[in-house]
């Protein structure tokens, strides 16, 4: 979580939450947070933006008080885009070992193995993994201190979370964040390598633990169907039990999640790092915000219980 000597003193903070969800999950957080903005509720104005992967970049680029009106997010191009071939093995495994993470009394052992297997896996260059679209807009940008972004130590598996005290360049800690193991190669920083902080949790809802009113954007569907595959219930288990602690320590919490017509677009999740679906996305995203706005602004506006 964040240390509580960074969490703003006043009863009624308020923190954004974006997980994971690759360059579509980009386009459904920049979709509802200009819908939302339509509405008249600003989620930049959160006193926490907290980014995993996508949620990062994307969480970077509010913080820096980017308008996300203007249209869908950058789409990276195919020619500095994650290898297709493999990709979808790749998930799975990263699913089953994060699943086993989450049942383990030491997962940092597990998220130690995934990095093992990131550092090993045959990507693009950390070079162009960073000169990315979605990442070099960012480059050069001053840290904003409302801001931060999670990540893995590949080699000793603990978790980070990057902040302004850290002095670590923007691009290159969001860069981190959104490494997906075996999709894009982990990112040095100060003599260590870091991944995604997916690893760890989709949301890393925790994170805004002691904040009064937190919005939490899920990129995938929470729920456990029982058709679901293990690794997913397991995992969407857990996300769900973050975002309960929450509440159980008096957070109001509100949660965004796709609707079926997302879903459908994406197959259910599938389809996530399919740049091709990114404008469509950020459409429905936008419309899907309309819908969210009365739930998103009681909780956003609330006057917080003491």
């Amino acid at each position: 979580m964040i240390d509580e000597a960074e969490v703003p003193p006043a009863s009624p903070s308020r923190a954004l939450v974006l997980g994971g969800g690759g360059p579509v999950g980009r386009a459904f957080h920049w979709g509802l947070c200009a819908g939302l903005l339509d509405a008249g509720i600003d989620l930049r104005t959160a006193d926490l933006i907290v980014g995993t992967s996508a949620g990062a970049i994307v969480g970077a680029q509010l913080a820096l008080q980017i308008d996300p009106r203007h249209g869908p997010p950058i789409i990276d191009g195919y020619a500095t885009s994650p290898r297709s071939d493999g990709a979808a093995a790749a998930m799975q495994a990263l699913m089953v070992g994060c699943a086993r993470a989450v049942g383990s009394p030491h997962p940092e052992a597990e998220w130690r193995e995934i990095g093992a297997l990131a550092m090993a896996a045959e990507t693009v260059s950390e070079d162009t993994a960073l000169a990315r679209p979605s990442v070099e807009a960012i480059a050069g940008q001053p840290w904003p201190t409302n801001f931060r972004a999670t990540a893995i130590d590949a080699r000793s598996g603990e978790f980070r979370i990057w902040g302004p005290s850290d002095s670590v360049p923007l691009d290159r800690a969001c860069a981190s964040s959104a490494a997906l193991p075996g999709v894009w190669p982990p990112i040095s920083i100060c003599g260590s390598q870091y991944v995604d902080g997916g690893v760890r949790s989709m949301l890393n809802a925790d994170t805004a633990k002691g904040f009064a009113r937190v919005i939490v954007i899920s990129c995938f569907d929470l729920s456990s169907p029982i058709e679901a595959p293990a690794p997913i219930r397991i995992l969407n288990e857990a996300l769900r039990h973050e975002i309960e602690q929450l509440r159980d320590h008096g957070s109001m919490v509100e949660v965004i999640s796709p609707d079926l017509a997302f879903l459908a677009l994406t197959g259910f999740g599938s389809r996530m790092l399919d740049n091709g679906l990114v404008p469509e996305a950020y459409r429905l995203a936008r419309s899907q915000a309309l819908r969210e706005r009365d739930h998103v602004q009681a909780v956003w506006l609330a006057t917080p219980i003491d």
